[in-house]
């Protein structure tokens, strides 16, 4: 067995994992501008609860030093990539091969979890334009549906008022009833002379009436037989 493996195998049995310490180095998905690298690379490392001890064109060295634990890189970075490398360590397990340094696994864990961070912040601009435009669009899309329920509102006013206005129904006809009709009155006017005298009769209803001049004749034909004498039924 090689002595790096048989290192490794030794600290694992006792309790404790080791892994060779290498540089990470993640490429872009796209280009970016160098100043854009180095802001999400600060960003990601102030999320870590990261130090940034100093600083030069294209590479940021930075500390972690918590809970007795003490570890320090340098990120090294242009506008296609970054790479962050193992300067030193305090309160982690260390072992040096022949193959190289090793290091317990907390460490490549936090460097993961760096990444993570970093790659967050490289991303976060073009997901925040993309959250802008669809914001926009969607307040687009809102202003237009706001317009075109004004103006479909407005159409069925205009339509409304071109209509006519609704006309009342007309009231229901008043039945008239005519006054029940009276009976049928006749009147009979009938003279007749005898030995140069006039007898004056007059007929109402066929009874018959003998008035004894012409005043009460008059009288009997204006339904007022009082001055004249029944004398039967008109014949």
């Amino acid at each position: 067995m090689r002595p790096a493996l048989l290192l490794i195998a030794l600290l694992t049995g006792c309790g404790t994992k080791m892994v060779p310490v290498q540089p990470e180095m993640v490429l872009l998905d796209q280009p970016q501008p160098g100043d854009a690298v180095r802001a999400a690379i600060i960003r990601g490392v102030t999320r870590h609860k990261l130090t940034t001890d100093s600083e030069k064109p294209g590479r940021i060295v930075a500390t972690y030093d918590r809970r007795g634990v003490m570890y320090r890189f340098a990120i090294e970075y242009t506008d296609r990539q970054y790479v962050i490398h193992y300067l030193e360590t305090r309160g982690l397990e260390t072992a040096t091969s022949r193959d190289g340094m090793l290091i317990e696994t907390r460490y490549p864990r936090m460097i993961k979890r760096l990444q993570r961070a970093i790659n967050e912040e490289i991303s976060r601009p073009a997901r925040e334009a993309a959250e802008a435009r669809s914001r926009a669009r969607q307040h687009e899309l809102a202003v237009e549906a706001e317009r075109r329920r004004a103006e479909e509102a407005a159409l069925e006013r205009e339509r409304l008022q071109r209509q006519p206005p609704p006309t009342s129904p007309p009231p229901p006809p008043v039945h008239i009833h005519p006054p029940a009709p009276r009976h049928p009155v006749q009147i009979q006017r009938r003279s007749v002379h005898r030995s140069g005298s006039q007898t004056l009769t007059c007929c109402i209803n066929g009874a018959r009436y003998t008035c004894p001049s012409q005043q009460a004749f008059n009288q009997c034909m204006s339904l007022s037989p009082s001055a004249c004498t029944p004398a039967g039924r008109c014949k």
